[in-house]
């Protein structure tokens, strides 16, 4: 949350929350997860970062980006899904793909078209 202590959360979000809070003192959860998300002023996803990879500097990391493995398993189990139907019959269509490429980018696919939504699309 914008702190040099990373347990710790910044003074702007402690502000924030506390407008946002009144005299109670409480969020509901989904206001909560909005600030600490998506507020315009403090939130986690305003920040202008790189946040996912599998290197020290960065907050988490994903299957997509942990390398093609990922994609292979995904793949063979929407084929083991398909019961035995052609894949070339069926489209295969990611949802909340992440802003560097879906699990099949890179890969051979067995599927008509892969498409990617992104969140928002």
């Amino acid at each position: 949350m914008g702190s040099s202590n990373d347990d710790a959360p910044s003074p702007a979000f402690l502000a924030r929350f506390r407008r946002l809070a009144g005299a109670t003192g409480r969020l509901r959860f989904d206001a909560f997860m909005h600030l600490a998300l998506y507020d315009a002023e403090v939130g986690y996803y305003q920040r202008a970062q790189a946040r996912v990879g599998r290197i020290p500097d960065r907050d988490f990391y994903t299957a997509t980006s942990s390398g093609p493995l990922f994609g292979e398993l995904i793949t063979a189990a929407a084929l083991d899904l398909l019961g035995g139907h052609p894949p070339g019959d069926f489209s295969f269509v990611e949802v909340g793909t992440e802003p560097a490429g879906g699990v099949l980018r890179g890969l051979e696919s067995p599927f008509a078209q892969a498409r990617e939504l992104r969140l928002g699309e």
